[in-house]
């Protein structure tokens, strides 16, 4: 765990994706640059690297930014694994993986401790994948690999996001999309816990504000209503008042 501090970067070729929400807001998604494996938004925040933690197996972490779980409890464990073709940014250190099946039904859930407008993750390597955020136990959103990958088909560097960026690893893994995302709670939501449910989810550098930090939604963006078509339908806007957002991610071979 480390503590970082980061200003906005504006940039002339911007993007920003608006995906729906299971519930009445929509959250933002933004999307870092290709290699980018940290956000950049604005705030003091605390981030989870993994790489103080043992390589092994586990049923529950207990760190900094929260309580990781297997969930349904009693359905086998995660990992923290060392850095190979599939995670661990940098390409070095640990990244958290989900080494149960996907037709098991089990994940890992990260409880923050406290209402978050805010979450960050790097999610290497992306096989058929899904993220849920909820509060106190009621579902308000969810995001897939395939919004991730329906998105980055859409820009003109797409197959920057594909395979591993990072040395010695890389160009491994390039039929899989690697990126950092940025997750922005609507005015007036929150959530206060993470699941992360897929076949070999890898993730790292999870990352939430400190307390003292400002909020760092992303202040004088205009949110379109959303017509879920379904809920899992993304909705795209570009060059949006210079907040960055672009990603990566990869089906696994």
């Amino acid at each position: 765990m480390f503590i970082s501090q980061s200003r906005w970067i504006i940039s002339p070729s911007v993007s920003l994706l608006i995906a729906s929400s299971l519930s009445a807001g929509s959250f933002i998604v933004t999307m870092e640059a290709p290699g980018v494996e940290n956000t950049t938004s604005a705030g003091t925040h605390i981030v989870e690297n993994f790489d103080s933690v043992p390589v092994g197996g586990y049923t529950k972490l207990v760190r900094p930014i929260g309580t990781y779980n297997i969930d349904p409890a009693g359905l086998g464990n995660f990992e923290v694994k060392g850095a190979d073709q599939y995670g661990g940014a940098g390409g070095q250190g640990n990244y958290l993986v989900n080494v149960r099946p996907l037709d098991s039904n089990g994940g890992i859930t990260l409880n923050l401790g406290s209402d978050q407008n805010y979450f960050g993750f790097y999610w290497s390597a992306g096989s058929p994948d899904t993220v849920i955020f909820s509060e106190k136990g009621q579902q308000v959103f969810s995001y897939t690999t395939q919004n991730v990958k329906s998105y980055i088909s859409t820009l003109p560097n797409a197959g920057l996001y594909y395979g591993n960026p990072d040395k010695p690893f890389q160009g491994y893994d390039s039929s899989e999309p690697f990126a950092f995302l940025n997750f922005y709670a609507p005015k007036g939501q929150s959530f206060d816990s993470v699941y992360f449910k897929g076949d070999l989810l890898e993730t790292d550098n999870h990352t939430i504000l400190a307390p003292s930090s400002p909020d760092t939604h992303p202040s004088g963006v205009i949110v379109p209503n959303v017509v879920p078509e379904p809920a899992e339908t993304a909705f795209l806007m570009s060059g949006l008042l210079g907040v960055i957002a672009i990603v990566r991610r990869r089906f696994k071979s």
